[in-house]
């Protein structure tokens, strides 16, 4: 289960949210720089679109990842849904995997033949791990980059704080305080929604 929430930031603002001091008090880890790159997939029928499910690679640094994510709970920036990921390279070697690690079991019948990238998004992310109150462990992420469609891109910049251990509700109180604090917008769409929405 991925527990997330997610806001709309300027990108100017993500030198001030390192060097708040604040969460420079609460960060468990050396921040972690990745270069990611995602390519969403359907079928011709979009039939994981009629499902709100998503289908993606990700390249992250040297590492490809493929993720299963089902349709879940949304709520203004919160979101709260099933996720797989496994390591491959292709469809083709990932779907089989994704089923076995417990993702739903049409995946491990599908063909991969059918399946094509409906869009993509490049971007840099920054992230840490943070100690909230209560034992409650939330990675803190900064994503700033390019959603792209067939024809068309839009730039992308959001924070994201993701649940790693621990109660939610610290996490929630904590996010809402970040948001006032930066005057921070919720985005209630994720980065799939988002690069379909491009022509």
């Amino acid at each position: 289960m991925e527990t997330e929430f997610k806001f709309a930031a300027p990108e100017e603002m993500i030198e001030d949210i390192w060097q708040d001091e604040e969460i420079l008090s609460r960060m468990t880890e050396f921040l972690r720089h990745y270069e990611m790159h995602t390519s969403y997939y359907d079928t011709e029928d979009r039939r994981f679109r009629e499902k709100r499910w998503t289908l993606r690679i990700r390249r992250e640094n040297d590492t490809s990842v493929a993720c299963c994510k089902t349709a879940g709970i949304r709520s203004g920036g919160m979101s709260s849904h099933e996720e797989w990921e496994v390591e491959a390279d292709t469809m083709e070697q990932a779907l089989p995997l994704l089923a076995a690690a417990g993702a739903p079991e049409e995946l491990a019948v599908l063909d991969p033949a059918l399946l094509q990238c409906t869009c993509t998004a490049s971007f840099q992310r920054e992230s840490a791990v943070l100690e909230l109150e209560e034992g409650c462990l939330a990675e803190l992420s900064v994503d700033f980059g390019i959603l792209s469609g067939p024809t068309e891109s839009e730039p992308l910049c959001e924070i994201e704080i993701e649940l790693k251990a621990g109660p939610f509700d610290p996490m929630e109180r904590w996010a809402e305080e970040l948001a006032g604090r930066y005057g921070l917008t919720p985005e209630p769409r994720s980065k799939l929604a988002r690069a379909l929405a491009l022509q």
